[in-house]
């Protein structure tokens, strides 16, 4: 069998994962407008950086265990939205996704007063971009709730 070289890429098959997981991927996937594959690979890529990540939030925050989980979210919000500086719409989904995380590490949960309260505060500031619920969807998936069918 001939050896592969190391710059080839090779196809993987038959990944199994939850359809809750697969749906909460792909959803992250298409807020960064990449497929579902780039998300995985994404992931699995950024999987060997964790540990000088975790160092350094443990180092930024003093190892405060809710700092520590605002930060992390917030570091997947900024990577499912890369681009935002250049893109009012990606502008517009951080603008409400900040708070809800914020609210999320202090209370555990996301409400649907939360949510429904946050993005109708991005319309009325922005309904040119109108990416409230964008926004309030990826604050969902990145804190590991349930899809909402309105969002």
């Amino acid at each position: 069998m001939a050896k592969r070289a190391k710059t080839d890429i090779v196809q993987l098959s038959k990944v199994r994962m939850r359809e809750e997981l697969r749906r909460k991927l792909e959803k992250v996937a298409e807020g960064r407008d990449v497929s579902l594959n780039q998300e995985i690979v994404d992931r699995l890529e950024q999987s060997f950086e964790n540990t000088s990540v975790e160092a350094l939030m443990e180092v930024v925050t003093g190892g405060a265990k809710q700092d520590v989980q605002l930060l992390s979210l917030v570091a997947g919000l900024i990577r499912a939205n890369r681009g935002w500086k250049t893109d009012p719409g990606k502008q517009a989904s951080l603008l409400v996704a900040f708070p809800l995380l914020v609210k999320f590490c202090v209370n555990g949960k996301l409400t649907n007063d939360d949510i429904n309260e946050a993005v109708s505060a991005a319309y009325e500031k922005d309904s040119e971009h109108g990416t409230g619920s964008d926004g309030a969807s990826t604050a969902y998936v990145l804190t590991g709730q349930s899809d909402r069918d309105h969002l």
